[in-house]
C-alpha cells in the first residue's frame, strides 16, 4: 500500500521511534509498504 506522511513521521522514523504509535510503527515496518513525502516547491 502507498502512504503519504508528514515530515514529523519521517524524522520520528528516522531519529526516535519512541514517539510513534504501535500502529505507524507496524506500518513503517512492512517492506509491502511505499512511503511518500511532498516536496514543496
Amino acid at each position: 500500500m502507498r502512504y503519504l506522511i508528514d515530515t514529523n513521521i519521517f524524522i520520528y522514523m528516522i531519529e526516535d521511534r519512541q514517539f510513534l504509535s504501535n500502529d505507524v510503527t507496524c506500518l513503517l515496518e512492512d517492506f509491502d509498504n511505499q512511503f511518500y513525502i511532498r516536496e514543496r516547491a
